[in-house]
């Protein structure tokens, strides 16, 4: 199976130079512990598939090898919108944020319809509807059909799209049989049985007729074949699709509609675990896949005229199911049968939440190998779904961390673990034909994230990376309390683009915007103009960091602007307003300063005596006193800022210097505008 049967969407990450604030940072690193974490996931369900929520780490028993460990954490990640959280508070225009909105997840359907009896199945695969009815809107479906090629679906929102495609499956499987059954052929072709042949030769051949044993063997030859070869073509495509989604950082659900799932080595006795599909579950475990099947009823492939005994129906039975019995076991999920409708809802019920568990590790645990995970809640009548094999890698193995970074940025959905908001802002570069943008962020809320990585890609709009970086020292994202900023630059053609970055922290939580992006100046009359940038004024020694438009409390704001060109005759003032159109609050002039061949305008805006809510800011640029251009960036003052702020003075800020969109500033006072 090619790659784009799963996913067609892939990122190019090459290295980008980093800001000169993350190059400087002197700030020893403050996301340190003292003891190091693991992070798994699993599941909690009741009887009904309900997740249970409310455990803490001392309800959960884990061990590693047999070997108990320390649960440290425990944290409920629901997959569905809480009904009875407050409404989010609407972002300002001008950044992206991954605030308030539901979580999505990556939900793929698999039709294994090489192991369904031929023409039938179509009930059961239609009941799909059920789990797609149950998604929410930012979920994204995507089916495929195994042996394949089609039909497939990429990964959609698109819920009718994918009803369209699993209208058209239906089972393809020809292993019926009238004389000899699966168990049986295997017993003769695999010689694991002698007594089972010797039954069905008994059963079928009178007195050991030897034309009927002869016919009987090659009848049992070809249906051991042909199970094989259906066995290894089913784990195959399997195999690349887990490989596929392991490129694509989150959880993800796998959910198979089968009848059944062969194992080629198994042998015709039941009961036998299979090396290939506990390969399979450990490749599905590197994926972070939950593995569900839905079982199509069986019966069907055994041909109408079939005389065979009811047990050795059975059989058969079981033994065509323990593959997907044993994998769904292994990889974190479960096989459900009896009405397809109800099975597909119950799967619903059990992605809708799991939780991310930290433990302790000790000795080889994080030595590379693989090792058997158990985990128990010490709670009745709950049912735990854990991914029995994991690989736990070493210790700051930057690579593996990088990986997992940049895989972040290909998924098809957002990531809202660690919120995050994004802005972005253009200025001429050093070479005038390119535009610098610069990248703004605010990582968490009043919590710090420990262990804070980020990752960022500029795409234009071909899908090609202009520009990107990852940077996960944790040095550079010190910081006392939360939000942590982040900023970053990149010089590219003028156009426009989309910024994705997805940050990552040491217990696997992660966030992800998509921002777009227009990598212009504005032309101003004879002038071009950056974007007119929003901050809190910096520290002495410190740089501007362009605001996302919220305010820091009692403090005033700073505005910025570049003008390129020629600025005699040019005069810039900055009013506060409740809306870009609206009336003038306040108004005070910018103050113009050459630097290093740029021209900038600044001015300090005062927030006393406005009230919570929000609020432009307006850039009135005019040449030889007449109107020119207008820019404008919002902000905001939240109940909380109000109730603080102390009246300070307006005040003007004076340029000093500016280094990868960085501005510093010296600060003075001056008597308030009239």
């Amino acid at each position: 199976m090619r790659a784009r049967a799963v996913l067609a969407l892939s990122l190019a990450l090459v290295d980008a130079p980093l800001s000169s604030a993350q190059e400087k940072a002197k700030t020893p690193p403050v996301f340190t512990s003292k003891v190091e974490v693991v992070a798994v996931d699993i599941g909690v369900v009741d009887a009904n598939g309900r997740p249970v929520k409310g455990l803490g780490p001392a309800d959960f028993e884990l061990s590693v090898d047999g070997k108990p460990r320390r649960v440290l954490s425990s944290e409920f990640v629901s997959e569905t919108p809480d009904e009875d959280a407050p409404a989010p508070v609407p972002a300002l225009a001008h950044f992206t944020s991954n605030e308030g909105l539901a979580p999505g997840r990556l939900v793929l359907i698999v039709v294994d319809a090489g192991n369904i009896a031929l023409g039938s199945g179509r009930e059961a695969i239609l009941s799909a509807g059920t789990l797609l009815d149950q998604l929410g809107p930012n979920d994204r479906v995507g089916l495929l059909t195994l042996p394949g090629p089609e039909p497939r679906q990429e990964f959609t929102a698109d819920r009718e799209r994918v009803r369209e495609a699993l209208s058209k499956v239906l089972g393809q499987a020809r292993l019926s049989t009238r004389r000899v059954s699966l168990s049986e052929a295997l017993a003769y072709d695999e010689n694991d049985d002698p007594e089972r042949w010797a039954s069905a030769v008994n059963r079928e051949c009178f007195q050991g007729d030897p034309d009927c044993v002869r016919e009987l063997r090659m009848e049992a030859q070809q249906m051991a074949w042909s199970y094989r070869d259906q066995s290894r073509r089913s784990l195959a495509t399997l195999s690349a699709m887990f490989n596929v989604l392991r490129d694509v950082e989150g959880h993800k659900v796998v959910v198979l509609v089968t009848q059944g799932l062969g194992m080629s080595d198994a042998g015709s006795r039941p009961g036998r675990v299979s090396s290939e599909v506990r390969e399979l579950s450990l490749t599905a475990a590197a994926a972070r896949v939950s593995f569900f099947a839905v079982l199509v009823p069986s019966g069907s492939r055994i041909a109408a005229d079939a005389n065979l005994p009811p047990d050795v129906i059975e059989d058969d039975r079981y033994l065509h199911t323990q593959g997907v019995e044993q994998l769904a076991l292994l990889a974190r999920g479960a096989v459900f049968r009896g009405y397809a409708d109800q099975a597909f809802a119950r799967v619903a019920r059990e992605i809708s939440g799991y939780y991310l568990l930290g433990f302790e590790p000790e000795g080889n645990d994080r030595n590379g190998k693989t090792h058997d995970i158990k985990v128990k809640v010490l709670r009745p009548d709950v049912t735990v779904r854990n991914r029995r094999a994991v690989t736990l890698m070493p210790p700051g193995d930057a690579k593996a961390a990088e990986r997992a970074l940049v895989a972040s940025l290909r998924a098809p959905v957002a990531a809202v673990s660690v919120p995050l908001r994004v802005a972005t802002y253009s200025v001429r570069d050093a070479n005038a034909a390119k535009v610098r943008v610069l990248i703004s962020a605010e990582i968490g809320h009043e919590a710090v994230p420990q262990g804070l990585a980020v990752a960022w890609a500029l795409l234009d709009g071909r899908g090609r990376v202009a520009a990107s970086s990852v940077q996960s020292e944790r040095g550079a994202f010190a910081a006392a309390v939360g939000p942590v900023p982040f900023t970053a630059a990149a010089t590219v053609a003028p156009g426009l683009y989309t910024l994705r970055v997805a940050v990552r922290d040491d217990a696997g939580r992660q966030g992800s915007v998509e921002h777009p992006v227009k990598a212009a100046l504005v032309e101003v009359g004879r002038l071009e103009t950056s974007d007119l940038m929003l901050g809190l004024p910096p520290a002495a020694g410190t740089g501007l960091r362009p605001g996302l438009g919220l305010t820091g409390g009692a403090g005033p704001l700073l505005a910025h602007l570049e003008l390129y060109g020629e600025v005699r005759g040019v005069t810039v003032t900055f009013e506060v307003s409740p809306s870009a159109g609206g009336p003038t609050l306040r108004m005070l002039p910018g103050r113009i300063a050459a630097l290093r061949g740029r021209t900038v305008v600044q001015g300090l805006i005062s927030l006393a005596g406005l009230g919570a809510g929000d609020y432009v800011v307006r850039a009135q640029v005019l040449i030889d006193g007449q109107p020119a251009g207008t820019e404008t960036h919002p902000f905001r003052i939240t109940q909380r800022q109000a109730a603080f702020r102390d009246g300070s003075a307006l005040r003007t800020g004076t340029v000093t210097d500016h280094v990868h969109g960085n501005v510093h500033v010296h600060v003075h006072d001056r008597a308030p505008a009239p």
